[in-house]
């Protein structure tokens, strides 16, 4: 009878459980439609402010649970554990015995926080992996939105890796130099300027690679007709 929460966001007033384990089956349906008290419920408060498990074997006399939600599902023992991780509240589970009465021993105790930390460090990992396929897919659109444009302008658009080869070139280069684009990946880029061009662009890839800066300048390209 374990009912789990999870507050990854923020801690409000009460929520609704997402996940739930042996719940009684003539209890499920009324189970995942209520709210759990949270923000202002005795029972989870002290549980969060020691972060660690609270739990009572006599609900009717425990004016922790002093609420109509645990009235309303009468049960015998109950038992609270927060999830954290990072000390930021994950979640929480909720452990409670709807016929018997269970005292719980300090090793039980200790079972139950392990358990509790583990399933935090495992929602977190999913929260964090979720965050990178949210950026990589963002860093994917954006690298094609500027595929979209540099392949739609007017100008020869392209990237070299650190040795000065190109690793990519706009459709405009045929156009304008007759190259096909995959023609000259992989190529230095100093096999299609000019010479005056070319002794400038290794003075620049020397400085750069002395760790020096260069100031901006401008190369002439040499059209494939000039070339052969």
């Amino acid at each position: 009878e374990i009912s789990v929460r999870d507050w990854s966001s923020d801690v409000c007033s009460s929520d609704l459980p997402f996940a739930g384990y042996r719940l009684p089956k003539d209890l499920l349906e009324a189970f995942i439609r209520t709210p759990l008290p949270v923000a202002g419920f005795r029972f989870v408060e002290e549980a969060f402010a020691a972060k660690t498990a609270v739990h009572t074997n006599n609900p009717d006399s425990d004016s922790r649970l002093n609420h109509p939600v645990f009235r309303s599902f009468a049960h015998r023992s109950a038992l609270f554990v927060p999830m954290l991780a990072k000390d930021k509240i994950i979640g929480g589970l909720y452990v409670i015995w709807w016929t018997d009465d269970h005292h719980f021993t300090r090793e039980e105790v200790s079972l139950v926080n392990g358990i509790a930390r583990q399933a935090a460090i495992a929602i977190e990992n999913a929260e964090l992996f979720r965050e990178v396929q949210a950026k990589a897919e963002a860093v994917k659109a954006s690298e094609e939105k500027y595929r979209l444009l540099a392949e739609h302008v007017r100008d020869v658009i392209y990237a070299l890796d650190p040795e000065g080869r190109f690793t990519y070139v706009n459709p405009k280069v045929e156009e304008m130099l007759g190259y096909a684009p995959e023609e000259l990946l992989g190529r230095y880029s100093t096999d299609i300027l000019t010479p005056p061009s070319q002794r400038r662009a290794q003075e620049i890839f020397a400085r750069a690679a002395r760790g020096e800066r260069s100031e901006e300048h401008t190369s002439e390209l040499q059209s494939r007709t000039l070339i052969s």
